[in-house]
């Protein structure tokens, strides 16, 4: 295996007890030849060209719940000042909310940290399931979703009333287009913790996936009644009610989840949509131009974002014309 980069190494603000290579393996306790750890590599998913899907996709794949009383995290997703945060707050010897915290490292991509995090914690406790999600996350950033599944399937032999895990398990059967046993994750994760509005999105998503958009809008629902100020989870709702054509419904979800976070790309995008689909050409406009002025960077490398902006433009210049 290729020697990493000088520049690589633990976060800043999170010292190992001493220094060490990339992790290669992690190999059980009392076993020659089980490999359950991670390979450090430079595989990493492609960034596609809608930046607005991304923020979808990542922000929900593996929501960050991050106990308010124990961090002061803003409303969207900035995953890179909750890790500064975390590594400043954090002992290197803590296993509480670590699976957390490797979840941030895994919306990061940052493979060479979740390793050594995961070397770390393992080393110290093989019987501490958080470790094992940190484990299972930094496989998952690999792509190697099989030996992922083992190390949330661990965590949940060591805890059974660890929700988290069941969930991250869910996500890599939807991973692998497994989606019954994506379906038995989630409600184990729900029959551990009824609260765990994560679970019942991934019971939503798994719906959505396979077309079944009732179903789906009822566990979107649940879970925003279980956490109703997460912005992602309004736009999910509003999403599936575009897909039924309710454009005019959709729209007054993605209005909500914009006056609760002006910010959230996916929010204006879902509401610019929703606007157009039901003729308010001027209102899209306005809102994917906020977008523009958020985001111009995610906004205008997205062909349809750019595409949509460009068209309204026309459209409103062609309307001043007839006015004049």
């Amino acid at each position: 295996m290729a020697a990493a980069p000088p520049s690589v190494g633990p976060a800043p603000g999170r010292e190992l007890k001493k220094a060490r290579p990339p992790i290669s393996r992690i190999m059980r306790p009392n076993s020659t030849t089980s490999t359950v750890g991670r390979q450090v590599s430079g595989n990493r998913k492609p960034v596609p060209e809608d930046q607005m899907e991304v923020d979808q996709r990542d922000a929900i794949a593996r929501p960050a719940i991050l106990p308010s009383h124990n961090f002061n995290v803003k409303k969207h997703f900035d995953y890179s000042t909750i890790s500064h945060e975390l590594n400043k707050k954090l002992p290197p010897t803590r296993f509480e909310d670590m699976e957390i915290y490797s979840t941030i490292l895994w919306h990061l991509k940052r493979e060479t940290d979740l390793a050594f995090l995961a070397h770390e914690l393992i080393d110290a406790s093989w019987q501490s399931p958080e470790a094992w999600c940190v484990l299972g996350n930094s496989w998952a950033l690999a792509r190697d979703h099989e030996q992922a599944l083992k190390c949330f399937k661990r965590a949940t032999q060591l805890n059974p009333k660890f929700a988290y895990a069941f969930t991250l398990q869910g996500h890599e059967h939807v991973a692998n287009e497994e989606y019954d046993k994506a379906l038995i994750s989630y409600r184990q994760g729900m029959a551990a913790d009824k609260r765990h509005y994560n679970a019942w999105y991934g019971v939503g998503k798994v719906y959505e996936k396979l077309g079944n958009y009732e179903k789906a809008f009822a566990h979107f629902s649940s879970a925003s009644l279980i956490n109703p100020t997460n912005t992602i989870l309004i736009c999910s709702i509003g999403s599936i009610l575009e897909k039924q054509k309710q454009h005019r419904q959709a729209s007054s979800y993605f209005a909500r989840a914009t006056e609760m976070d002006p910010k959230s790309h996916m929010a204006r995008y879902g509401k610019a949509r929703s606007l157009m689909a039901i003729g308010d050409n001027k209102g899209a406009l306005k809102d994917l131009m906020i977008l523009k002025d958020i985001a111009p960077d995610a906004a205008m490398a997205s062909p349809k974002i750019k595409e949509a902006i460009e068209s309204l433009e026309d459209d409103d210049d062609d309307e001043l014309s007839m006015m004049a």
